[in-house]
């Protein structure tokens, strides 16, 4: 597969990698919403949005720990 992606120009390289991925996302919703009753969702969804929260959260921390590592890694190096 990687040597006919190669083989092709970029434009149509482009074209299969980015809509195949965008129609792969769009069956996997549509899959769930065919086959799972929409009561069952609905508590999913409670739950998964506790879930995206925390995970959130801890991006959000972890984020704030890079940037300050950075500035004052940035700093140090001006101060040289």
């Amino acid at each position: 597969m990687l040597y006919y992606l190669t083989s092709q120009s970029i434009w149509l390289s482009g074209i299969i990698i980015i809509g195949g991925g965008t129609l792969l996302s769009m069956l996997g919703p549509l899959l769930v919403r065919h086959y799972v009753a929409l009561d069952r969702l609905t508590i999913n969804n409670e739950i998964a949005g506790f879930k995206f929260a925390t995970v959130g959260e801890l991006y959000a921390v972890l984020l704030a720990f890079v940037i300050i590592v950075v500035w004052e890694k940035l700093s140090a190096r001006r101060s040289k």
